[in-house]
């Protein structure tokens, strides 16, 4: 007999609202990891099981391609930037470097 979607989360659900991880709860029911981590992704999606899941910010953040977004930049600009950056660092650490003062600032402004 074939247990149903609706049924997996049913049995999954009083594992997760104790905070069990995917790999607990499958040992617990006797399937994999995986399988057990999409029937929580769904279960999540649509409501029926709790997210329990610390917060990470960055996952609402869409990081985008930044080789991408330069090149439709401003020649001028790209000459620029290629000075700017410090010699042995990389373009991605720069741009945090230059997002970290920007914060700071920002902080400094708020007071």
């Amino acid at each position: 007999m074939t247990v149903t979607l609706e049924e997996r989360i049913e049995q999954i659900k009083p594992l997760a609202k104790q905070g069990l991880p995917p790999r607990e709860i499958a040992d617990q029911i006797g399937l994999s990891w995986t399988h057990v981590y999409r029937i929580m992704r769904v279960g999540r999606a649509h409501g029926v099981l709790p997210d329990t899941r610390k917060h990470d910010v960055m996952r609402s953040i869409t990081i985008g391609r930044l080789g991408r977004e330069l090149k439709g930049q401003p020649p001028g600009f790209t000459r620029w930037l290629a000075d700017a950056i410090p010699e042995d660092a990389t373009l991605a650490g720069f741009a945090v470097a230059c997002l970290v003062d920007l914060y700071f600032e920002d902080m400094d402004r708020d007071d």
